[in-house]
């Protein structure tokens, strides 16, 4: 079953026009499917286009990212995974709130696709759960977004905002259980 949330802002994005960003997400096996979908006047939205050949990379955060964190349900550890418009991506363990981060190793590639069309870009991923995950019955899960503007800007999406700043890792922030 997917479903729809609409990411809010923690500070309204300060280019161009009015922008929206609705994200999906649904379990499908061992896999994580992601959607986001960007609408409104998007000029100022820093979106490349999709690589022909994407790589995991870090700091992907420090411009437009796609993210979603998740936890199996009642523990401390958690997983971020980080997607670009150009489809580069990385895949995060913590051992708990904001420790202990490493790549996830057992993750060796996503599928990302993405469209544009006038006022809409969507990216979709598919994210492989590692073994442990993939056994989960619940997971809490945290959609959001970094969205970088072309003066060298940024926002900062999510389903909540939990805390007194932009914390994608606060679990505040993690409402869906799949």
């Amino acid at each position: 079953m997917t479903e729809t949330f609409v990411l809010r802002p923690f500070v309204e994005f300060s280019r161009g026009g009015a922008v929206g960003i609705a994200a999906t997400v649904a379990r499908q096996g061992h896999e994580l499917v992601l959607g986001y979908t960007l609408t409104g006047d998007l000029a100022a939205v820093c979106l490349s286009d999709l690589a022909a050949a994407p790589t995991r990379q870090d700091q992907l955060w420090e411009g437009t990212c796609f993210e979603c964190f998740f936890a199996i349900a009642g523990e401390r550890r958690y997983w971020e995974v980080n997607i670009s418009p150009a489809g580069h991506w990385n895949m995060y363990a913590f051992s708990d709130y904001r420790q202990g981060m490493r790549r996830e190793e057992a993750v060796r590639r996503l599928a990302v696709a993405s469209c544009r069309g006038p006022g809409e870009y969507r990216l979709t991923a598919g994210v492989e759960l590692p073994d442990g995950l993939a056994a989960a019955a619940t997971l809490a899960v945290g959609l959001c977004a970094v969205l970088a503007d072309d003066a060298g800007g940024c926002s900062y999406w999510a389903m909540a905002h939990p805390a007194g700043k932009p914390d994608f890792h606060h679990r505040g922030g993690f409402v869906v259980s799949r």
